[in-house]
């Protein structure tokens, strides 16, 4: 119900300003989606090397990218339900799942910031561990 009301929100307030905006009706439709635009496609490794610790970017894992993105997705809801005791827990999470689907969620800051990272220390990435 929640996710209903923020779509009829948005899609008012999107009228004037995007004639092509996508208004979806399935739930699911959009829970994969919203997972789909948090999940990483490398994560970094820690690797000690001659005296240094070197961070080696490598490929995540199907089962892990779903894992880190769900997690993501949970962990800033929790940060905001710290915040702010007030709001519900279901409504946080159910506006961090549509925020994650049209992209502007704080976990898929935190996608960019691990692949800005990965992309950096791409040197590395002919290392072995």
């Amino acid at each position: 119900y929640v996710i209903k009301q923020f779509q009829i929100q948005e899609k008012i307030a999107n009228t004037s300003a995007n004639k092509n905006s996508v208004f979806l009706e399935d739930p699911l439709a959009i829970f994969v989606q919203a997972v789909q635009n948090v999940i990483p496609l490398l994560d970094i490794k820690n690797v000690r090397k001659s005296g240094k610790v070197i961070q080696i970017p490598i490929e995540v894992p199907l089962y892990k990218q779903y894992k880190l993105a769900i997690k993501w997705i949970l962990d800033t809801v929790s940060s905001q339900r710290a915040k702010s005791k007030k709001k519900s827990l279901h409504l946080l999470l159910s506006l961090e799942i549509m925020k994650s689907f049209y992209g502007e969620s704080k976990s898929i800051d935190k996608k960019i910031e691990l692949n800005k990272k990965a992309f950096a220390q791409r040197a590395f990435s002919n290392y072995k561990f």
